[in-house]
């Protein structure tokens, strides 16, 4: 059984990264949980599953959201998984960014002190819609948490983008008004 779910390209010809429901995709991980995050090498036919945590170990839940940087070497994607970075005992789906390079992998979905979301005005898809800028640096994400900056009061669905080497984050939708979807410019400042 193979599907395929979101997806999102490179400038290049290299990897793409996309989200699938297979059972027979990365042999090396065996059965896989459901819903999955991969890369792809268009050039070589190379899959890597991208949703594990450092040591490899998968996401222990289902995954969506995928999009890769332009360079190929960091992927962005959400998930309610709890065994990727130690300490995500929160119940919400967060963002996540891995370096296909290194391996490490981020919580992205967190105030600028590290504070993951602790609340969720509408369940468990608190934060979602992951778009990353084309070094990688930047990555827009929507969230219905109200706690990762100051003054989020208007109780829905708003659109931010962290700079995942500073820890800063900004909210980039209005304090009245509920957004959801947004795609972030490729040098990260639109």
């Amino acid at each position: 059984f193979s599907y395929i779910g979101t997806g999102a390209f490179t400038n290049t010809a290299g990897p793409v990264s996309y989200t699938h429901l297979s059972s027979n995709l990365d042999s090396a991980h065996g059965s896989l949980l459901g819903w999955q995050t991969f890369v792809k090498n268009i050039e070589t036919g190379q899959v890597k599953l991208v949703s594990t945590n450092q040591v490899g170990e998968q996401a222990n839940n289902l995954v969506g959201g995928a999009s890769i940087s332009a360079n190929g070497r960091y992927v962005v994607f959400e998930t309610i998984a709890s065994n990727l970075v130690e300490g995500d005992n929160n119940i919400f789906s967060d963002v996540y960014k891995k370096d296909l390079i290194t391996g490490e992998i981020q919580i992205v979905s967190t105030d600028s002190n590290g504070n993951a979301a602790t609340n969720s005005i509408f369940g468990a898809r608190s934060s979602s819609f992951a778009s990353i800028s084309a070094d990688g640096r930047y990555v827009l994400f929507s969230s219905d948490a109200n706690n990762f900056v100051a003054n989020d009061t208007n109780n829905g669905y708003d659109v931010f983008v962290k700079d995942t080497q500073t820890g800063s984050i900004q909210i980039l939708t209005s304090a009245t008004v509920a957004a959801t979807y947004a795609c972030i410019s490729e040098d990260g400042h639109y």
